[in-house]
């Protein structure tokens, strides 16, 4: 008989996890959603309850020459209309400050863009209504002119410098860090075979998972 056999492979009350590759496993709500009883953030009701869309630039780069917004403050159940400067009476602009981060540089960032948007998609008009059926139906009738400016797209480009973004900042560079390593270049120069290369690959960020169980809710914006 062999000896070894006779161990036990696990200790004295350990609890085997035989794991669920290959077993189907329900989804925690899934017949709740699926009968049409999920709640959602759009599906709340409360008294006095408006709806706010946006009005948002459909150029990367662009100056506002023109924002009309009185023909959309008339229509049908429009409690208030806003642009970039009257919201910024009230809402601070965000500068980004990171204390790892040595040296960053961020523009001030309003909650509606002001004479200029930066980014396709940037809000440049906040139109608050009864229902977010008229909110839409309201966007339709904002007039606006628009000045295209120079969109800067390539990374090389960016750091070239011909185009800034932010002028006040001086260039379009938000941190730069170096990380030296003693002797490397004497190490290079002596190598028998140095193989450089360039890879590209898309914009990525290194950040935790979200957790595996979240609330039944979602989100929705409207763009113009």
């Amino acid at each position: 008989m062999n000896a070894r056999a006779e161990l036990p492979l696990h200790a004295p009350g350990t609890q085997v996890d035989k794991g669920y590759i290959g077993q189907s496993v329900p989804r925690e709500g899934a017949k709740r959603l699926l009968q049409g009883r999920g709640a959602y953030v759009d599906d709340l009701r409360f008294p006095r309850l408006a709806h706010v869309v946006f009005f948002r630039s459909p150029h990367a780069h662009a100056r506002i020459k023109r924002l009309d917004l009185t023909t959309a403050a008339r229509q049908p159940g429009v409690i208030a209309c806003f642009d970039g400067r009257a919201l910024a009476e009230y809402c601070t602009p965000w500068v980004a400050v990171l204390g790892h981060l040595k040296g960053i540089k961020s523009a001030p960032q309003h909650a509606i863009a002001i004479d200029r948007a930066c980014w396709q998609g940037e809000a440049v008009a906040a139109i608050v209504a009864e229902t977010r059926a008229q909110g839409e139906d309201a966007l339709a009738h904002v007039e606006a002119e628009w000045e295209e400016l120079p969109a800067v797209t390539d990374m090389h480009e960016s750091l070239a410098g011909k185009h800034v973004i932010h002028p006040d900042l001086g260039d379009n560079v938000c941190f730069q860090r170096e990380f030296v390593t003693e002797g490397f270049d004497a190490a290079w120069a002596s190598a028998e075979v140095v193989v450089e290369e360039t890879y590209k690959f898309g914009r990525h960020t290194g950040v935790t998972l979200e957790g595996a169980r979240s609330s039944p809710t979602t989100t929705r914006q409207t763009t113009a």
